[in-house]
């Protein structure tokens, strides 16, 4: 299954969302420093959504927890190497969230227990607002190999009529 996100505000082709697919995978492998090629991903994402961070977690669900892998703001990339415990509400949506592998769009992360747990650990590097978030499931195969997270300027910023996801099965 691949997933294609793209910045909409009128109809766009299957090839224009092949271009925006194939411009982020170019970024995320135009180098072999992961700092360097996460910054030039984020430098490109922010460019087509309004945000203030990126970051990759994965689920630990025997951990009953998330661990932080990274985080990259417009000064920098953070690497992260931190664990965030969760409630058993939290562990249950996560669960969901796997089985039914959507890109989750949060208007207000602190409404929700497993994005507020989140915003309060990355705290220490990006100022403790409500805000959107976006996630995204990367897999490999029929593999989870973690969340990609958009982090919104404010909340409300990624909607309907400027984000357009489209998920189609290859076959």
């Amino acid at each position: 299954m691949e997933t294609f996100i793209s910045h909409s505000f009128e109809s766009v082709s299957v090839q224009d969302d092949y271009s925006f697919f194939r411009q982020v995978v170019l970024n995320i492998s135009s180098s072999l420093d992961l700092s360097k090629s996460l910054r030039a991903t984020f430098d490109f994402l922010s460019r087509h959504f309004p945000v203030d961070a990126m970051t990759l977690h994965t689920f630990a669900p025997r951990l009953r927890a998330l661990h932080l892998l990274f985080l990259v703001t417009q000064e920098r990339f953070y690497a992260l190497d931190e664990t965030v415990s969760l409630s058993e509400e939290g562990v249950q949506q996560l669960n969901q969230l796997e089985f039914h592998p959507d890109i989750l769009n949060l208007q207000r992360c602190n409404e929700r227990p497993v994005a507020g747990r989140h915003n309060r650990a990355i705290s220490e590097f990006l100022p403790y607002k409500d805000r959107a978030y976006l996630v995204a499931l990367l897999s490999s195969g029929d593999e989870i190999v973690g969340h990609l997270c958009l982090i919104g300027t404010e909340t409300n910023c990624f909607t309907n009529s400027t984000v357009r996801i489209e998920i189609s099965e290859k076959r």
